[in-house]
């Protein structure tokens, strides 16, 4: 769970993010993120042909990887 400089939940301002902002969050490529999401590990939607990464999915998968 990311907390911004004012103390809240960053995910929670949001429903859902596009590609490229996960993977700078993550600090990792595009690619990792797709990869990630074929897998299984992180949940996406499709909204409007594009498709975001949930916000609940991106906080599983930072304690999925901090346990």
């Amino acid at each position: 769970m990311s907390i911004s400089s004012t103390g809240t939940n960053v995910a929670a301002t949001r429903a859902a993010y596009p590609i490229p902002e996960i993977a700078e969050k993550l600090g990792c490529s595009d690619a990792t993120v797709w990869r990630l999401i074929k897998k299984g590990q992180l949940e996406s939607v499709k909204i409007g042909g594009m498709r975001r990464v949930t916000a609940t999915g991106f906080e599983k998968l930072l304690t999925a990887n901090a346990a």
